[in-house]
This record gives C-alpha cells, sequence and structure tokens, in this order.
C-alpha cells in the first residue's frame, strides 16, 4: 500500500517558524525585471511550486503581471518594464532554507512514521489528517534540531525542535495503541535525528510584513 499523507513544505516551515511574508519597495527600478537580492523564495499558496502565482507587484498602487519567477537568483520578470520614479511594490514569501531541503526532510519524517506503524489500519482516509499532523511536527522538528549551534540568532530552536519531536512522538503513539493496539503503541518510541551541519545561510533582513 501506498503512503502519501505529504504536508505542503509551506506548513513545514510555518510550523518551524522559518517562513516569512516579505514587502520590498523601489523607486528606482528602470527593467522589467526586478531583484529581490538575496532572499529564498518561498511557495504562497500550498502547492510546493514557486511560481508567478506566488508573487504580487504593484506598480504605482495597481497591479501589474509576473510573467517569470526565477527562484534561482531572487528575479522576478513582468509583463512591461517599468520606468524609475515609479512606485513598485512586491510581496513574496521568504524562508531561511531551500526548499529542496525541506523537501528532504519531509520524506524523512514520513519514511520514519511508515517505519513506526505496525498495521495497515492506521493508513485509512479517517486517520490522514493526523498523520499529517504528525509528519508536519516531525518534519519541523527536524529542521530545528539541525539548525541548533549553527544560527544563535534563532532562539531556543533546539529546545523548540525536541519539543516537537516529543509531541509527534506522543501523537503517533496515541494513534498506533488506538488503531492498531496498544501493545504496538511502543514501536513509534524514539524519532531519529541527524546533524548534516548548517543548514540555514543568514540572509540580510529587509523588511516584511503581514500581506
Amino acid at each position: 500500500m501506498k503512503h502519501e499523507i505529504n504536508q505542503p513544505i509551506k506548513d513545514i516551515l510555518q510550523e518551524a517558524g522559518l517562513y516569512h511574508r516579505q514587502l520590498l519597495e523601489f523607486n528606482d527600478v528602470n527593467s522589467s525585471v526586478i531583484s529581490l537580492g538575496d532572499y529564498i523564495l518561498a511557495d504562497v499558496n500550498g502547492d510546493d511550486t514557486i511560481d508567478v502565482k506566488d508573487v504580487r507587484v504593484l506598480v504605482d498602487n495597481k497591479l501589474v503581471k509576473v510573467t517569470e519567477v526565477d527562484t534561482t537568483n531572487a528575479l522576478i520578470t513582468l509583463e512591461k518594464p517599468v520606468v524609475s520614479g515609479q512606485e513598485v511594490s512586491v510581496r513574496f514569501a521568504s524562508s531561511s532554507v531551500e526548499p529542496e531541503y525541506v523537501e528532504k526532510v519531509r520524506t524523512e519524517a514520513l519514511s520514519e512514521i511508515i517505519s513506526k506503524i505496525p498495521c495497515e489500519a492506521a493508513w485509512a482516509e479517517e486517520y490522514n489528517p493526523t498523520l499529517r499532523y504528525i509528519q508536519r511536527l516531525m518534519a519541523a522538528g527536524m529542521l530545528l534540531v539541525r539548525d541548533y549551534g549553527f544560527n544563535e540568532d534563532i532562539e531556543n530552536t533546539s529546545k523548540d525542535g525536541y519539543k516537537k519531536l516529543e509531541l509527534a512522538s506522543e501523537k503517533l503513539n496515541t494513534l498506533i495503541a488506538t488503531v492498531c493496539g496498544e501493545a504496538c503503541s511502543r514501536s513509534a518510541q524514539g524519532f531519529a535525528t541527524r546533524d548534516d551541519g548548517d543548514l540555514f545561510s543568514k540572509r540580510p533582513h529587509i523588511s516584511s510584513e503581514d500581506w
């Protein structure tokens, strides 16, 4: 049986506190291409893809069309060029970790859950919301634990990460005990965490506010 319960990358980043809404304002753009600097762009609509639907641009308070988003270089291309002196505002989301790495951690979390669940009954559709919640907690916890000790400006990341892993373990134990039987719940004990080094390069903060 194929087990697909993947939480969107956006939800995992939000759970970890690593997802931020941004607003950048310019008045010196003289091109159809706008650079967003060193930001790592993040998905806004929860479809795990960063594209034109995830960026909102206003020129002189009028919404304009975005035709391309270059996530590698943090560049956006507008349908029509902007003239210097026009007021440009760009709304988007960012994170301090590449989405590809979050996807890797999300896969690891799912594999961990699959290895702990001893019965197929727990994969019934009615339990999918609980399993997605467990996956979100576990993946967010892994990100926070692995970040600890490298980026000192993020306080309590290790403690918060282990708390999320502990809560994920409790929720999974409860699910297994309820659906598979009490004796099987012990198989969910002890999620693994591996330190892959410094995951997050520090990014300069420009400005941010809610959409």
